[in-house]
């Protein structure tokens, strides 16, 4: 197989950066993961705000903008 299926939290906010992302939810933390340190790996390279899920968790989504005529 030999691809990478999981992305670090750096990672992440790489991607979630070049992709002009507003916000950016960190998931699937491995029991003893350190959640502050990820945020903030994340936030050395993404400015914008950054989630950590949690069981429980409730995030409001808001309503999409319209789409402008091309």
């Amino acid at each position: 197989m030999g691809q990478q299926l999981l992305l670090t939290a750096r990672d992440a906010g790489t991607v979630a950066a070049a992709s002009g992302a507003r916000r950016l939810m960190l998931t699937h933390f491995w029991p003893g993961n350190d959640r502050e340190l990820s945020r903030t790996e994340a936030a050395a390279v993404f400015s914008g705000e950054i989630l950590l899920a949690d069981e429980g968790l409730a995030v409001p989504l808001g309503a999409r903008p319209p789409e402008h005529p091309r």
